[in-house]
């Protein structure tokens, strides 16, 4: 998933509709209330870019090792 904001308009989109199962693709099939317990979790879900902090722009301190 790319960032929360995605999902966020995703649920909002979604969770009117009369949505009876959802089948992921690696996964059990949900039925019934497992619908829309998912499209509130998938809403407040921390993903992708709503995770990089600024400790992922750290240059490694030792030089790299040359290939051959």
């Amino acid at each position: 998933m790319v960032s929360n904001k995605v999902l966020r308009r995703w649920a909002n989109r979604v969770r009117t509709l009369p949505i009876e199962m959802i089948v992921p693709q690696h996964g059990a099939p949900m039925k019934g209330k497992a619908v829309h317990e998912v499209i509130e979790r998938v809403q407040a879900l921390s993903c992708g870019i709503d995770l990089m902090t600024d400790a992922n722009d750290n240059v490694p301190r030792a030089p790299l090792r040359q290939v051959p």
